[in-house]
C-alpha cells in the first residue's frame, strides 16, 4: 500500500515539474527481469517508476539507509541497500529473491553516478549479468535522453529486452560478462543517439 501511495504522490510531482515522453512502452517486462538503465539524477528511479507505474525493486546505495526513519521508508518501497566497492551478500540474496520468488524487475545503474570509479562501474555491469544469469532473467536497456531539470521536457527510451539464455551454455567468465555488457553498452548508445534533442541554431 504504502508504494503505490507513494507512487501516486511521485506521479502528481513528475508529472508537472519533469514532463517526460516514453518511448517503447511496449519493450518493459514487468515480471522477472533486469531494469538497466543509465544514472544522471536522483531523480531517475522516480522518472522511471512513475512513468512504468509497475511494481519493482531497485538498487540503492548503503549511504541511503543511515537514517534509520528514511531507510525503513527505502525498504518498505522496494530499494535495496549495497555497499559499494566490496562484494555485498545480503544484497545479492536480496536480489535474487525478488527476481526468483517475487517474479518482479529489479532496476540497476550499470553506468553509476558521476563519481562511480571504473571499477564500481565494471562491478555493477558484471552484476547485472551476473543476476541476469543467475536469475535466467532478460535485460531490458532503460536510458533517460538528458539530465533531468524542472519543466523541461525529456525522453524515457525503453529498449528491446536483451535475451541472454545463449549464454546459459557457456562457461561463466570475463568473456560472458564482456559480451552481455557489450550488449547494453550498444543498446543503450544507440538510443541515447537516436532519440536525443537537437541543439537548437
Amino acid at each position: 500500500m504504502l508504494y503505490w501511495i507513494s507512487m501516486v504522490l511521485f506521479w502528481i510531482y513528475i508529472k508537472i515539474f519533469y514532463p517526460t515522453k516514453v518511448i517503447g512502452k511496449k519493450n518493459l517486462i514487468t515480471t522477472k527481469s533486469i531494469w538497466a538503465a543509465n544514472h544522471t539524477s536522483n531523480l531517475d528511479v522516480l522518472i522511471i517508476g512513475t512513468k512504468s507505474f509497475k511494481r519493482f525493486y531497485a538498487l540503492a546505495k548503503a549511504e541511503l539507509f543511515k537514517n534509520k526513519l528514511f531507510g525503513g521508508y527505502l525498504k518498505k518501497i522496494g530499494a535495496i541497500s549495497v555497499k559499494r566497492g566490496e562484494v555485498d551478500i545480503d544484497a545479492v540474496k536480496s536480489c535474487l529473491r525478488v527476481l526468483k520468488d517475487k517474479n518482479k524487475p529489479l532496476l540497476i545503474f550499470p553506468t553509476g553516478t558521476r563519481n562511480s570509479s571504473v571499477e564500481e562501474v565494471n562491478n555493477l555491469k558484471n552484476g547485472v549479468a551476473s543476476f541476469a544469469l543467475k536469475a535466467n532473467a532478460p535485460i531490458v536497456p532503460i536510458v533517460l535522453v538528458r539530465k533531468p531539470k524542472i519543466f523541461r521536457r525529456n525522453r524515457l527510451v525503453i529498449g528491446e529486452p536483451i535475451d541472454i539464455s545463449k549464454y546459459q551454455s557457456q562457461r561463466l567468465g570475463k568473456d560472458v560478462y564482456d559480451a552481455i555488457n557489450a550488449e547494453i553498452t550498444k543498446s543503450m548508445d544507440e538510443m541515447l543517439k537516436k532519440y536525443e534533442f537537437k541543439k537548437k541554431k
